[in-house]
């Protein structure tokens, strides 16, 4: 007697294997297909023809050009190196699913559920992932250049070594993230909770991070050359190693930073808030460069300019 267990892992198999096969199928018909075959696999006798929903499997628009999953179920699905460029996934269901390696540049995810997905070397450069939950998921080494994910969920992932060159992180959950290595050059982080996240060697030059929780986060060996810091929360931070040379630090809450040394070249007011141990000799460095703006002298700067993340 099969489980209910059982049964749903089948499903999601069969899903799966029915989006290998049919690429143009809609989610619907996938879904149902799926369904209706292992619900028939239950019954005592072999099956004697094929299901009736296996016919919408042919459907297509006219002009359709992309996959068109969109709400699809494929929860749990096994889906490595699937070829997804351009799909429609909105509200789609992958949570549990495997996409290792799944090509997905351009495809609109948004609003999906990727929960404890496996997207380890995924291909998602210049996807739509706004307000999707891809938290606790698996994305290590993932290509996600210039990905939006404004909003989305990404508390407890592992992005240690990914690539996210240009992302729109906006508001973006990280909590406990991993992103240890990770390539965030040029990302807009702005507004997002990074507190816990492991951010160490992370390369996050010219990076804007203005009001961004960074509580508690690791920041050992960090590249921030030139990151926009206004208004960030840094309580706790560990910024041992980091690299902040011209950096922006207007507004920034570094008062309990651990191991900080001095900013070379970084910019502050009178809102900075500095470690104890660093507040006098950052206000005896530093220059008046614009009314209320200072900026830290940066003589005696050994250059690392690129090396930091390595």
């Amino acid at each position: 007697m099969v489980t209910d267990d059982e049964r749903q892992q089948h499903e999601a198999a069969l899903r799966g294997l029915l989006y290998l096969a049919c690429r143009n199928a809609s989610g619907t018909a996938i879904t149902e297909t799926a369904q209706a075959i292992a619900q028939q696999a239950q019954a005592e006798e072999a099956p004697r023809a094929p299901v009736s929903e296996a016919v919408r499997l042919n459907d297509r628009p006219d002009g359709l050009k992309r996959p068109n999953l969109a709400h699809a179920d494929l929860a749990g699905a096994q889906l490595e190196r699937a070829f997804l460029i351009r799909a429609d996934l909105r509200g789609a269901d992958l949570s549990g699913a495997n996409l290792n390696r799944a090509r997905m540049s351009r495809a609109d995810l948004s609003g999906a559920n990727l929960r404890e997905a496996e997207l380890h070397r995924a291909y998602l450069s210049g996807a739509n992932l706004t307000g999707a939950c891809l938290s606790d998921g698996y994305l290590s080494e993932a290509s996600m250049l210039c990905a939006d994910l404004t909003g989305a969920d990404l508390s407890g992932a592992d992005l240690r070594e990914a690539r996210l060159g240009g992302a729109r992180l906006q508001r973006a959950r990280l909590c406990r993230a991993v992103l240890r290595g990770a390539e965030l050059k040029g990302a807009n982080l702005s507004e997002a909770d990074l507190s816990a996240a492991d951010l160490s060697r992370a390369d996050l030059r010219r990076a804007g991070l203005r009001e961004t929780n960074l509580r508690e986060a690791n920041l050992h060996r960090a590249d921030l050359h030139k990151a926009d810091l206004t208004g960030a929360d840094l309580t706790a931070a560990d910024l041992s190693d980091a690299f902040l040379l011209d950096a922006r630090l207007l507004g920034a809450q570094l008062d309990c930073a651990v191991a900080m040394a001095a900013p070379r070249g970084a910019t502050w007011d009178a809102g900075t808030r500095w470690p104890g141990y660093l507040a006098a000799s950052i206000a005896e460095e530093s220059d008046e460069v614009a009314p209320g703006i200072y900026r830290v002298r940066n003589d005696r700067l050994p250059d690392r300019t690129g090396s930091a993340h390595r």
